[in-house]
């Protein structure tokens, strides 16, 4: 039994070293330089922010895919959209699938939206000064 746990935590061992070594040092891709305020999602996505009079925009830059079945497991549709989440100025925050509140950090950098069923998801702004300022 104590080997078996050994080479279960050197498996995992592993496979974690494995994983991280897949991302490295980066700059943003060509299709994010024309985007004056950009955020990374904890989805792994990035995103277009804007601020407005009524709080701020963050749109995926890229579309995302999604499948939908219809009849048998072979038959349906792909469905293709850019996620796109509103940031209210009165902490309300919502999107197609999420709707909760939103706090932003002291930098000014950090925005986590929460919802009230526990589902999180939180924004990396890649520079500041995005105006008009709300706070949350």
């Amino acid at each position: 039994m104590k080997n078996l746990f050994l080479f279960l935590l050197a498996a995992f061992a592993l496979t974690s070293a494995a994983h991280s070594s897949e991302f490295k040092p980066s700059s943003l891709p060509a299709y994010a330089e024309n985007h004056a305020f950009v955020a990374i999602g904890s989805d792994g996505f990035l995103y277009a922010a804007a601020s407005n009079p009524n709080g701020y925009v963050f749109k995926s830059l890229l579309e995302q895919y999604r499948f939908v079945p219809a009849g048998n497991g072979f038959a349906g549709d792909i469905l293709a959209g850019r996620k796109v989440f509103y940031l209210g100025a009165s902490c309300d925050a919502a999107s197609d699938d999420l709707t909760g509140s939103w706090t932003k950090s002291g930098t000014g950098l950090d925005f986590v939206i929460e919802a009230q069923n526990g589902a999180r998801i939180s924004f990396r702004l890649l520079s500041t000064d995005l105006l008009p300022s709300h706070s949350c």
